[in-house]
């Protein structure tokens, strides 16, 4: 997914309330688009031509706005990915700064845009004009070989050069990888003690009983956080003990994680946990507006068995996307019971348009994957993302029941069946996905230069062997969607508003296969997705269950099958139609007929043998009343 990757990720904002004195705050909200705030400069030392694909990035570093990047609002970015591969040597530097006399820090946001090409930079700073004669000689604070993929503020102590005049630099130095960003840039004095509560880590469904309550503390002050107490209401009540960390040595701008020592009885049902610090190193927190944090967890009666849905966003036209199919098989392979892949197709004779556009709307390339539509995950890294969500308690169980396909009109009809372990109120919705295996191309259509054929590709991907073009007779696709039943989110109303604890609520959906669909090779997906985020709370596939059989030495078809009365034997009228029971008693006949009435039987299994001439086939047949 080389550099076609727009990944969208959530934005981490850290407020210091408490600032002494604000020598430098730039967002580059005001600045026009490809220029760079008054008194800042940069310096293009490389002098290479950005990618096609990156060449709004007219300088070594601009500003820009771009909807999907990572950061959207304005902010300065660079490239180091080029025409020709190359090494990035692009330099932006501040106007001149006092920095303070007192608890001097420089924070900023950074953001390497794409995780599989993780632009590097380093962190400088000069006493003197930047110009580009001395801008080589800039003292080096830090260096980063790759920056975060996430928005990240960083803070940097600046006590060395309190009460100076200084120039603070950021130096693109990367070979041939993507796009870094900076934004929020602030030089200021901090307070000495200020304490951020950072987020109650319960993850939102838990088994009822003791659970215990974690969390994260930051530190947004000057000082290191040594001590401080943590307290916890649930629902508003009485608070609990009081937890007290001692030993601490939390730098600044770095978490903590912690858990307190007196479990909470969460009974079943939704319960509002609150957690506050305190008592910050034995004294006074600079802003205790931050000092609490709140969160939503529901406690469930049982724990269900959970599945996790992989939707890969593929085409037939991107070569990468060999790589996509090799990862989605492997998962198939090492987790058949808990994983369930499906491969979205993007212009290409595969593809269910509504399926593709909608998931357009939350992966930045191809291939590139949702998980439980939780997380966007490079193929690569899908047994990660898979390992990260599998262990996490959902609250509803998924099955489906009353699986049916009619032979002869081709229509699949199946439950999908969702069971709740809580008393919640919620928009859940059940969504249907029919998926086909093995589907073999045949057309131009399905043309692609390292194209996924079980033939030719090692077990971790190895393309070394594929011919260009792979034969069309060759070309293989496993876990396609062929139809979403209930659109993206879900079909509206197949869930109430409020879910009951040990109650199962059913919604029934049908297609009709295509002829050229092979139907013994369709596999059923029920799942169960939460309005409010997106996610896929559970899931469950099912093979199809054919209402008729085919015959192993002809075309003849018997259905229904079970049936609980009459049965039909298509595309020949027989001269003798027998019926034996278990036993290998006869226990009906009937001749020149195409169909039999079994309702007088009773409920087993029965073997029917239709005659033709010489040729007899022999069927086994269930009675079900």
């Amino acid at each position: 997914m080389k550099k076609t990757g727009l990944f969208i990720a959530m934005l981490f904002a850290i407020v210091i309330s408490v600032n002494a004195q604000v020598a430098l705050d730039e967002n580059f909200d005001a600045v026009a688009d490809g220029g760079m705030p008054t008194g800042w400069t940069v310096f293009n030392v490389d002098g290479l031509t950005p990618n096609s694909a990156v060449s709004w990035v007219t300088d070594a570093w601009v500003c820009y706005a771009k909807t999907g990047l990572s950061i959207e609002s304005k902010c300065a970015w660079s490239t180091s990915w080029y025409s020709s591969p190359g090494t990035s040597n692009d330099y932006m530097f501040t106007p001149v700064i006092t920095v303070p006399a007192t608890n001097p820090v420089l924070q900023y946001l950074v953001v390497a845009q794409d995780p599989d090409f993780l632009d590097g930079y380093q962190l400088l700073i000069m006493t003197t004009a930047p110009t580009s004669g001395n801008i080589a000689s800039a003292t080096v604070l830090n260096t980063y070989t790759a920056a975060e993929e996430i928005p990240t503020t960083k803070y940097i102590d600046l006590t060395a050069y309190a009460g100076q005049s200084v120039y603070i630099g950021w130096r693109n130095n990367s070979n041939d990888k993507f796009l870094l960003a900076v934004d929020d840039v602030k030089v200021s004095s901090f307070p000495g003690i200020d304490a951020q509560a950072v987020s109650i880590n319960n993850y939102k469904y838990c088994l009822a009983g003791n659970n215990n309550i974690t969390g994260t503390i930051r530190n947004s002050g000057f000082d290191n956080i040594t001590s401080y107490d943590v307290t916890y209401t649930i629902d508003g009540g009485a608070p609990s003990a009081v937890y007290s960390v001692t030993g601490a040595n939390i730098a600044l701008g770095a978490t903590a994680n912690f858990t307190h020592n007196v479990p909470a009885n969460l009974t079943i049902g939704s319960h509002v946990i609150e957690v506050t610090i305190a008592n910050i190193n034995g004294g006074t927190d600079a802003n205790t507006t931050d000092n609490v944090v709140s969160k939503t967890v529901t406690a469930i009666s049982s724990i269900p068995a959970k599945r996790v849905v992989g939707e890969e966003g593929t085409g037939t036209w991107c070569g990468w996307c060999v790589r996509g199919m090799v990862f989605m098989d492997q998962m198939a392979n090492d987790y058949p019971t808990t994983w369930i892949g499906i491969a979205v197709h993007n212009d290409d004779p595969m593809v269910v348009t509504a399926y593709d556009a909608a998931i357009a709307n939350y992966i930045g390339g191809y291939p590139s994957g949702l998980i439980n539509r939780a997380v966007e995950s490079d193929p690569y890294d899908f047994e990660d993302a898979y390992n990260a969500i599998i262990t996490k308690v959902t609250p509803v169980d998924v099955a489906l029941d009353n699986i049916y396909f009619n032979y002869l009109t081709r229509q699949i009809s199946y439950d999908v069946v969702a069971t709740f372990y809580a008393n919640m109120t919620a928009d859940f919705r059940i969504n249907g996905v029919v998926v086909e295996n093995d589907v073999t191309g045949i057309t131009s259509g399905y043309d692609q230069t390292n194209y996924y054929a079980d033939n030719y590709y090692g077990p971790m991907g190895g393309f070394e062997s594929l011919p260009d073009p792979v034969p069309a007779a060759s070309m293989h696709y496993d876990f396609v969607a062929r139809a979403l039943l209930g659109g993206w989110d879900g079909t509206a109303g197949s869930i109430p508003a409020s879910v009951v604890d040990g109650t199962s609520y059913t919604y029934s959906y049908t297609y009709t296969l295509p002829a050229a669909y092979d139907e013994t090779q369709i596999v059923l997906v029920g799942m169960v997705i939460d309005q409010t985020t997106g996610e896929i709370l559970n899931a469950v596939q099912g093979d199809i269950v054919l209402g008729v059989e085919e015959a192993q030495n002809s075309d003849v078809i018997v259905y229904p099958n079970p049936t609980s009365g009459v049965l039909y034997l298509y595309n020949s009228t027989f001269e003798k139609v027998e019926v034996y029971d278990s036993f290998g008693q006869l226990v009906m006949a009937e001749t020149n007929t195409d169909q039999i009435d079994l309702s007088s039987l009773a409920n087993g299994n029965y073997f029917v043998k239709a005659i033709n001439n010489e040729i007899v086939i022999t069927k086994q047949v269930i009675v079900s009343k």
